[in-house]
């Protein structure tokens, strides 16, 4: 089954934690977390690493210490001594997501905000544009964050990011909820499925398989500091 989890940022992180949860991460990414001039674009990006390194422990009765990645040839992570283990991760604004199953998955969670919809016409297929604009006013902004996350669910899935171009297919939802995509360089049948997990957010999820979660695993800085640092490992 495709698990979904979701962690809620805070808006101040203590410093010990923050530091502590740091150190549970690899030099360069440590580096890159520093650099970050707005503490939110720090925390999000540090959760989302110990989020996914306290499921593996979690998963697989294994240290912090013991996680190694692999990257493919587009920068997508995966599990180096557990490779059926796949996982992707997502952030915007106070969450958090995470998705795993034992196949390609994709998640992308974005925060709904005032958008100027002729942006649409440069990322999206026309066939998504069309009805796009053909919605209600009151619903085009929603609809625009459904199509997107969508969107971007699937090429996270696919593990290729932007080589893939996002015109280059086109998703649909319809009124029944059911989400249909029209592709033609990939074979596989791609099923979405979409939470709520805040009326202000939209997240959308993308597998090889509709057996997915029935609802979204809620996890806090406390599961995941358990997880991480106090889990016993049976050897």
């Amino acid at each position: 089954m495709i698990a979904i989890y979701a962690l809620k940022c805070p808006a101040v992180m203590e410093k010990e934690l923050f530091n502590r949860f740091l150190q549970a991460l690899p030099e360069e990414k440590r580096e890159r977390i520093h650099r970050f001039r707005n503490p939110a674009d720090s925390y999000r990006t540090l959760l989302a690493d110990v989020l996914v390194r306290s499921l593996i422990c979690e998963a697989y009765e294994i240290s912090n210490d013991e996680i190694k990645y692999d990257y493919n040839a587009y920068g997508k992570p995966s599990l180096k001594s557990f490779p059926n283990f796949c996982f992707n991760v997502s952030h915007s604004g106070e969450w958090v997501v995470c998705a795993t199953h034992d196949s390609q998955v994709g998640i992308d969670v974005e925060q709904i905000c005032p958008i100027d919809l002729d942006i649409a016409t440069h990322y999206f297929a026309p066939a998504e544009v069309e009805v796009l604009l053909a919605k209600h006013p009151d619903e085009q902004v929603s609809y625009f964050y459904d199509l997107w996350t969508l969107k971007e669910s699937y090429i996270k899935a696919r593990g290729m990011g932007l080589s893939i171009p996002l015109q280059s297919f086109a998703i649909r939802k319809k009124l029944d909820q059911s989400i249909t995509i029209s592709q033609s360089d990939s074979r596989d049948a791609w099923e979405f499925q979409q939470y709520e997990i805040d009326p202000g957010y939209k997240l959308s999820v993308c597998a090889t398989t509709n057996q997915f979660a029935a609802q979204v695993v809620m996890k806090d800085l406390k599961d995941l500091h358990q997880a991480i640092f106090h889990r016993k490992i049976s050897r």
